[in-house]
């Protein structure tokens, strides 16, 4: 794709299997290391990584010609071969949570990785809402407006004033 551009940032979050404690303190830093290694490997950049005992979060940016899934998969089949390799029993669960990030909240889901949200003892559901809450919210806002005036200028493609769905009742 020598004439496409695409800037595909997303926070992905997945747990060991069945949320076993396996990480410990004194081997995150070498996973991370590692995962790091298999981003740049794969032509996807690291802008924060971090985890608890049971799971890990990472903001990546993954590259246009890779699907999110293909870019887990890579991540979590050769992290979890290197830490075989290291002597662990080692396994990730199944499945992730991956959540697009705009260009301009990178900054501070990084902040939040490296502040202590992820390095944390707490379940994954409270990583997953801390910095993208607000956003959700904006957006719920939003659409809120949007629909409420969205029966006011109605129309189909002749330019012919249409009613709303609401407003047939």
């Amino acid at each position: 794709m020598p004439h496409s551009y695409a800037q595909n940032v997303v926070h992905v979050i997945f747990s060991t299997k069945d949320r076993r404690r396996l990480l410990s303190k004194e081997f995150q830093p070498k996973l991370w290391a590692y995962v790091a290694g298999v981003c740049k490997n794969h032509q996807m950049h690291v802008d924060a990584i971090g985890g608890t005992d049971d799971h890990i979060h990472l903001l990546i940016r993954i590259p246009a010609a890779v699907s999110v899934a293909k870019a887990v998969l890579t991540i979590k089949s050769n992290s979890s071969k290197w830490a075989n390799e290291q002597g662990r029993r080692f396994t990730w669960q199944e499945g992730y949570a991956a959540f697009s990030v705009s260009a301009s909240l990178v900054p501070r889901v990084a902040r939040y990785q490296h502040a202590g949200g992820p390095s944390q003892a707490h379940d994954v559901r409270h990583g997953i809402h801390c910095p993208i809450e607000e956003t959700r919210r904006e957006i719920r806002c939003e659409l809120r407006v949007r629909m409420n005036v969205s029966h006011l200028r109605r129309s189909d493609n002749l330019g012919r004033r249409v009613p709303s769905a609401s407003a047939l009742g």
